[in-house]
């Protein structure tokens, strides 16, 4: 949804449900934004894969991931409805986009792509730096891969006592 003015820098900006992708929108219409900007809206909807144990279970699986695809399917309207609902109060041009894609980084780059997106801004979802370095970060990867500026808004701070306890919590895992 956007008038065919003129377009000086299209955004890419991934969004879900979270309040990390909150303050990632709010700080770049705050602090980034600037005119001739088209900002591009984008859920991508992970295929949950169920293996089934038995030959009932076996029977149901497609049944399962069709349902949980259209309920994915179902929370990223939602989700880019709500982002969108957003942007127009704001008066602020935008596109939305909903992917299926097992891996949420490579969504994201290749919507990057697609979009010809001059800049994408991404959310820190707030992991502690134990548990970021067994799994890996979507912004991270999204840093490495991408061919344009990323960036990164980082999660409300956090304590280093809180970063203790997360190590401690992996451990007992």
């Amino acid at each position: 949804m956007t008038s065919e003015s003129a377009v000086d820098r299209v955004v890419l900006l991934p969004v879900d449900n979270s309040t990390h992708c909150e303050r990632a929108f709010k700080w770049y219409i705050k602090r980034s934004t600037r005119p001739g900007d088209q900002l591009v809206l984008l859920h991508v909807v992970q295929p949950q894969y169920v293996t089934p144990q038995d030959t009932f279970a076996l029977e149901h699986a497609a049944d399962d991931f069709a349902s949980s695809m259209n309920e994915g399917i179902k929370v990223g309207k939602q989700v880019l409805k709500r982002y969108a609902q957003m942007c127009k109060d704001l008066g602020y041009p935008f596109l939305t986009s909903l992917k299926v894609d097992s891996s949420l980084g490579n969504a994201v780059i290749k919507a990057a792509e697609e979009y010809r997106a001059s800049l994408i801004v991404i959310a820190s979802r707030g992991q502690g730096k134990a548990r970021r370095t067994i799994l890996g970060s979507v912004s991270h990867y999204v840093i490495l891969q991408s061919g344009v500026p990323v960036l990164v808004v980082p999660a409300a701070k956090r304590s280093s006592a809180s970063f203790v306890s997360e190590v401690e919590s992996l451990e007992n895992e």
